[in-house]
């Protein structure tokens, strides 16, 4: 950065850029920076010489061998609204959706990754079982084994892979071998199979997920899911 910072670079985009007459497909690094969507650095000031006038907010580059007239900016330009026959078409085009809603911060503080004092104390205290780094053993036989019961008659299912870009590639690929080294997952050669898909987390990393919905031929546990277990706690405490 300008200031002599470094940040982590997440992969690579190959942006269609398109500026008044200006056509342009950089590939370009992908980073967090805060209150900054784009930042035009060295090799486009170098390859379009940009002119800009501040006085009349106008700009101007060379392109093509000749000088070129970008359009003005405008704040107070409509927001561009996308129709739902346009949003059905967008969504099948990638395997994921984002929806984004913009709410005012309580405050200004920074958030850090550190927890507050009574969680440290938690889970200091219960260190054993909320370990830094999941354990290279598997847990000890207990009284009760989670097993699946399918439905008699019900046949294994098997979906395809989702599609999934570079940067979860080579993500998915590192977490697998993570777990494989941990002894944690081992190959299977079950006639199952279930695809992957990630989800991002607060601090721009991906948390790998596994889709097991198509799994419904299944015979339903009689026993209170999780949430059931926190309704008949907050009901006791009432």
């Amino acid at each position: 950065m300008v200031d002599g910072s470094k940040l982590p670079v997440h992969g690579e985009a190959v942006l269609h850029l398109k500026i008044g007459p200006l056509r342009w497909r950089p590939a370009l690094p992908i980073t967090n920076i805060k209150g900054l969507d784009l930042i035009f650095g060295r090799d486009f000031l170098k390859r379009f010489n940009p002119e800009i006038n501040w006085v009349n907010r106008t700009a101007s580059i060379y392109n093509n061998g000749r000088r070129v007239q970008l359009p003005n900016w405008d704040d107070t330009g409509d927001i561009p609204v996308e129709t739902l026959a346009r949003f059905k078409k967008d969504v099948k085009r990638t395997d994921t959706g984002f929806l984004a809603i913009a709410t005012e911060a309580e405050n200004d503080r920074e958030k850090t990754s550190e927890p507050p004092g009574k969680i440290k104390e938690l889970l200091k205290e219960f260190q054993d079982i909320l370990p830094d780094d999941l354990s290279s053993e598997l847990p000890p036989y207990r009284t009760h084994q989670h097993e699946i019961v399918e439905e008699p008659g019900s046949k294994p299912t098997f979906r395809a892979p989702y599609r999934l870009s570079p940067t979860k590639l080579t993500d998915m690929k590192k977490q697998i071998e993570y777990l494989l080294a941990k002894g944690l997952i081992r190959p299977s050669t079950l006639p199952y199979g279930a695809p992957v898909l990630f989800t991002p987390k607060p601090d721009g990393s991906l948390r790998m997920c596994i889709d097991y919905r198509a799994l419904k031929a299944r015979v339903q546990n009689g026993l209170p899911s999780s949430s059931g277990f926190l309704n008949l706690f907050s009901w006791k405490k009432g």
